[in-house]
């Protein structure tokens, strides 16, 4: 069954001899290969062993860990829980905390397979809250060791059995341009990744985030994992409407909440799927790291639920789109900046390129999981 919504013109009716002449501007999964993946998490505030173990056992194999708040990388992450004290720009951000120390351990996975931390693939990420211009923004900047002191209000004690106390400063000043200048003081390696966390935020006030530095903010969350479905649909309409005029900003899954991978919280979906390199599993720590950041930048992931779903070919041409997902979907839609096309009980789909289409992208779902690929972004002649 085919149902097309959101319909907009008579394009579809059109004689194919009016079809628009295309050229692609962008694929981002050009020469991708889809059998070699690995999952990975854009951010996580993981805050227990046992937690960090069930995100680990889920099959995630990159894995950002930040304090929250204040908003500390931890880098690499057999250094989980450093004092923070040791961390840069203690004294400028006038945190006021005790000494928090300990250390992520080795453990044995699902597997009993004996786990190195040290050897995990990750990058220093912070996350940034209630600056001063963007209350209700919140955003990830993933590839610098940069600190953030957290909220713009007063808090009392958080946690005293973690021996964290009154870390939340008053009357904050740090300004969202201030803090993407200190990241880039602060890079790891070449390359930074931006997202915008549950965008909840108006429109006007996402852009303005993301505008302030277009090479970092390619990174936008459609799924974060504890929303309700009306609030994700929410953060997917913004993300059209950023695609449609002309960002190339990428789609990112995640489940964003403090300790989520275990205790009494069950909603453990969202995470990104990347497509590496043949050598990708040979390479040293630094240069996954490195590659997973490259994937990131320029879009050769895909968000994703549990990740078990999963792209089996992709073939982009000037006329069509088509996609063949790793197994039979419940539904599959073919998003456009002008439809959205609904396919039920199938494994592939096709867009057939007409005037006007600017991006194409597709959602595939089956029970528990699905899939969400990044746009192709299309020329109209």
């Amino acid at each position: 069954m085919i149902k097309t919504i959101e319909f907009r013109g008579d394009i579809l009716s059109r004689p194919t001899d009016e079809l628009a002449a295309q050229t692609i501007i962008y694929n981002p999964y050009e020469n991708a290969d889809f059998t070699k993946t690995v999952k990975f998490v854009t951010h996580e505030h993981n805050l227990a062993q046992a937690s960090f173990e069930r995100c680990y056992n889920r099959g995630i194999r990159f894995i950002p860990v930040i304090h929250y708040q204040p908003s500390i990388p931890i880098y690499p992450l057999n250094s989980w829980f450093t004092t923070y004290e040791d961390w840069i720009n203690y004294d400028a951000l006038g945190k006021e905390t005790k000494a928090s120390s300990g250390a992520i351990a080795n453990f044995t996975d699902a597997e009993l397979n004996n786990i190195d931390v040290s050897t995990i693939p990750t990058l220093p990420a912070t996350e940034f809250v209630n600056t001063l211009e963007s209350d209700i923004i919140h955003f990830n900047i993933i590839g610098a060791s940069y600190s953030n002191p957290g909220w713009s209000k007063i808090s009392g004690e958080e946690d005293p059995a973690e021996g964290i106390v009154t870390w939340r400063k008053a009357n904050r000043t740090t300004t969202p341009a201030e803090v993407v200048s200190a990241t880039k003081n602060t890079m790891l390696y070449t390359k930074l990744f931006g997202t915008i966390n549950h965008p909840e935020a108006p429109f006007s006030s996402l852009k303005s985030i993301i505008d302030l530095d277009t090479n970092i903010f390619l990174g936008f969350e459609v799924f974060s994992g504890g929303y309700s479905d009306v609030k994700n649909a929410d953060f997917n309409s913004k993300y059209n409407q950023f695609i449609s005029r002309g960002y190339k900003i990428w789609a990112v899954a995640v489940v964003d909440w403090q300790n989520s991978w275990g205790g009494d919280r069950t909603y453990d979906t969202g995470c990104c799927i990347a497509y590496v390199s043949e050598n990708y599993d040979t390479n040293t720590k630094a240069n996954k790291e490195k590659e997973i950041l490259d994937c990131m930048v320029s879009g050769r992931f895909s968000a994703a639920g549990l990740g078990s779903l999963n792209i089996s070919s992709l073939s982009v041409s000037a006329a069509m789109v088509t996609i063949e997902f790793s197994e039979i979907c419940d539904e599959i839609k073919i998003i456009t900046n002008i439809e959205t096309t609904i396919i039920e009980s199938s494994a592939s789909a096709t867009k057939i390129i007409s005037r006007g289409v600017k991006w194409v992208r597709f959602e595939g779902r089956i029970e528990n999981d699905f899939l969400i690929t990044q746009p192709i972004f299309l020329g109209c002649k």
